[in-house]
Order: C-alpha cells, then structure tokens, then sequence
C-alpha cells in the first residue's frame, strides 16, 4: 500500500473504531436498562453488540471502564441539551416569565432523561467516589453558573450570592425530580411552587416589565 493510500485508509479505520466502540457502549447502555448494574458482564456486551469477545478488551480495559465512557456520553448528551435550553431562553425576545423560564430547562432535560434511561441506573446505582462522579460535579458547577446570569436577567437587583443560591436551589430541585423520575403529578406541583419561588425573586429584586 502507497503512503498516500494508508492516508486514505486511516480516517476509514479510525471511523470503523469509533462505530464500533459506539455500537459496543449501545449494547451496554441496552444491557444495563434490561438487567441494571450487575446484571452482565463483559462477554455478555461482546453477545449483543455481535463483536469477538477479544475485540471488546481493544477499547474498554474492564467494565468499570465501559460504565465511565458510558456516563462520559451521558454527560456530553445531557450537556447539548442544557445548550438547547439556553438557547431556547436567548431566543426569547424579551425576559421571559419564570413559567417560560422553567419550561425551557426542563422540556429538554425531560427529552434527555426519555432518550437515555440508562443514565438514571448509573447515577443511582454507583457510589459516590466513584470517578464519574467529578463529571457530574464539573457539570453541576457549570449549570449553576450560567443559571446566575440567567437569573440576573430575571431579577436584575437581586446580589450575585442571592442569584447563586437560588440556582443552586432550581438545580437541586430539578435534578431530584429527573434523576429519581418523579411522577407526572410531582413534577407539577414542584414546578408550580419554583414558579412562585422566581416570583418571589422577581417581586424583591426586579420585574420582568
């Protein structure tokens, strides 16, 4: 093979690694909604994603670290949809009120929770020093920031530290009602009452006029 023909077939082989490392992460995501946590192991990934048993060890050294590549995803997919809220929000042409405010987080976090069931399992299921845990940190702490400067938009007057607890607040809220899936009725009334809560952020600190 010419230099200029193992050129051409190295994108094509970096993009069949890829697919199958994907179609290998698909069938543990698959894998762990039928069966949970424990319910498998490397070979069974192997089965059902149709791969040598040996190929499987070529791109996850053990399955903790299929769960970690399978949380990293989570939290790349989890982090588009947290962009669509806000440019959802950014869309809006004037501040919006906290009804608005609030359907434009959670319609794409109820999107990302429906599409990826898995990411529930993985994030009840593993303990709390597990590595995946410092993604989880890492994205929490970014969400809260942005939802402060979201919130100066709400309540132009309210301090910065104000702002801050209260995103902490609609974080907390919010990622308890998704995470531990929260009836339909539940979601409703929490929020309804994180509705009040901005009006009342709004009422001290800054109108939406």
């Amino acid at each position: 093979m010419t230099e200029a023909h193992k050129s051409l077939a190295l994108p094509a082989l970096q993009k069949r690694g890829r697919d199958r490392q994907q179609s290998l992460l698909d069938a543990a995501e698959a894998l762990i909604v039928e069966r949970g946590l424990e319910g498998f192991a490397m070979a069974d990934v192997a089965k059902r994603a149709k791969a040598a048993h040996g190929s499987l060890y070529q791109f996850f050294a053990s399955r903790t670290a299929i769960l970690l590549t399978l949380h990293a995803r989570h939290i790349e997919r989890l982090k588009a949809a947290l962009a669509d809220a806000s440019a959802m929000l950014k869309a809006e042409p004037a501040r919006p009120p906290p009804k608005v405010f609030l359907e434009a987080y959670l319609a794409p976090l109820q999107a990302f929770m429906e599409a990826n069931p898995a990411y529930r399992i993985l994030r009840l299921g593993m303990p709390e020093d597990w590595e995946g845990a410092g993604q989880e940190a890492a994205l929490d702490s970014g969400v809260v920031t942005e939802l402060t400067d979201m919130l100066a938009w709400l309540a132009p007057e309210a301090p910065a530290s104000t702002r801050n607890l209260s995103a902490q607040i609609l974080l907390q809220v919010v990622d308890a009602l998704f995470v531990l899936n929260a009836s339909d009725d539940m979601k409703a009334e929490a929020t309804r009452l994180l509705e009040m809560y901005l009006d009342d952020l709004i009422e001290k600190h800054g109108d939406i006029a």
